[in-house]
């Protein structure tokens, strides 16, 4: 699946409070709470270990807001779509604009399977100096002018993750014949999006099993997120798969072929040299 057919689907999360899974995330040990200036980003990274059976990462690293407001195309060509959803720029890149005080965060892109369609998916996590700036950027996403309000209806299923959760679905407008699923919330200084695509064929189907599969992710990020809130260090970063592999090549090894046999010669004849030669008579 191209990138391209990732378009927006936002999750928003700032995940200190709500439910999480009873399991700890692996490599991350508390310590106590820690101030948004000293978050490491890459700990906002989610392991493969929390992501959907089968996903696929074609982009991971840490986002400056340049690579969030999209100013930016990485190495691997995976540019962030996440800034279409907001109405305000998350960093200073235009000066003549305003923006959402972000400080910086961490981006993945990543696709799997469902009922045997391909999804994909496109997750931000941003650090905020505060909460209130993380939560002045979900309403910036989810306000009354925003993109996901205009086009969106919400979920059948509520979500329940972080303080404030918020989910909706709608064409995909940047792509035809996709729907896009949006799941929003937010708790402290951490707001994480997650754009999320579906093929709209068959997508009443498709929905409650894709439902409930991002709902798991958000409870596993959720997890993520709150240990590295408490001052935990998160280490288990995931390896994006390179654009263009190479494919390595055969060695091909040596046979030790038998010496040919050599012929005798006839009657008469002696081998000389390689050759048969008719011999002398005495």
């Amino acid at each position: 699946m191209s990138r391209r057919t990732l378009v927006p689907v936002l999750m928003a999360l700032s995940l200190l409070g709500g439910s999480a899974l009873s399991a700890r995330t692996a490599g991350a040990s508390p310590s106590g709470p820690i101030a948004p200036s000293a978050i490491d980003p890459a700990g906002l990274a989610i392991p493969m270990s929390l992501l959907p059976a089968g996903t696929t990462i074609y982009h991971g690293a840490v986002s400056d807001n340049p690579d969030a407001d999209a100013k930016t195309v990485p190495p691997d060509g995976h540019q962030s779509l996440m800034t279409t959803l907001h109405l305000t720029q998350y960093g200073s890149e235009d000066t003549s604009r305003p923006n959402l005080s972000r400080l910086t965060g961490y981006r993945m892109d990543f696709t799997y399977a469902i009922s045997g369609a391909t999804v994909g998916t496109e997750y931000l996590a941003s650090i905020f100096p505060s909460t209130a700036l993380a939560q002045t950027a979900l309403v910036d996403a989810t306000g009354p002018r925003s993109l996901i309000a205009l086009l969106g209806k919400p979920l059948p299923q509520m979500c329940s993750v972080g303080d404030v959760c918020k989910g909706f679905y709608a064409p995909n407008p940047l792509l035809a014949g996709q729907e896009a699923v949006v799941a929003l919330y937010q708790d402290g200084p951490i707001l994480i999006e997650t754009v999320t695509s579906a093929p709209a064929a068959g997508f009443d189907t498709l929905e409650p099993t894709l439902q409930a599969t991002l709902n798991g992710f958000l409870l596993a990020t959720d997890t993520r997120v709150k240990a590295v809130l408490a001052g935990g260090q998160a280490t288990d970063t995931p390896t994006p798969v390179p654009t263009s592999t190479s494919i390595p090549t055969a060695t091909v090894v040596p046979t030790h072929a038998s010496a040919p046999k050599k012929k005798s010669c006839k009657k008469g004849y002696k081998r000389v040299k390689g050759k048969c030669k008719k011999m002398k008579k005495h």
